[in-house]
């Protein structure tokens, strides 16, 4: 079959690509926050992320961050994770715009660092997992889930 009779791969268009993340990793996180209420509140994964993120922090950091922002530095730090969330979300449906593996594996990653994010806590206690767990399943079923209904259709 000559070259240029060859049909384009098959793939999400951009936007959809984009949007395929976020919304998987959306419904991600609301899993975890459904888990976290029923287990441990303090267990939701954007929380244990931003405490770890503060416990890790250089000190020179968390005071400049304190005086900078005042009585809203959490509100800034919660924000801050909430975007850089996004724009992973959105960058692992991009990557996912022929096969789901790589949006699967940025969700499992982002699903490995909540846990360790909570698993590391001063006050761990064993079911704060439970929500890491519950976001990494619902993520990768949305993923997948998600991809199968935006991939367009072979043209013969």
């Amino acid at each position: 079959m000559p070259v240029d009779q060859l049909a384009p791969p098959e793939r999400i268009p951009r936007g959809y690509a984009a949007a395929l993340g976020v919304t998987s990793v959306a419904a991600a996180v609301g899993a975890a926050d459904l888990a976290a209420a029923l287990v441990a509140p303090a267990a939701l994964p954007p929380l244990a992320v931003a405490a770890a993120a503060v416990r890790l922090a250089p000190l020179p950091v968390v005071e400049f961050a304190t005086s900078t922002f005042g009585t809203a530095d959490k509100l800034v730090l919660f924000v801050g994770v909430a975007v850089v969330l996004v724009a992973v979300a959105a960058l692992a449906g991009l990557a996912s715009r022929r096969r789901p593996l790589p949006a699967v594996a940025i969700v499992v990653a982002l699903g490995v660092v909540a846990g360790a994010a909570a698993w590391t806590a001063p006050s761990f206690a064993q079911l704060d997992v439970v929500p890491a767990l519950a976001a990494t399943i619902v993520g990768v079923m949305a993923v997948r889930w998600l991809h199968r209904r935006l991939l367009p259709v072979p043209v013969e």
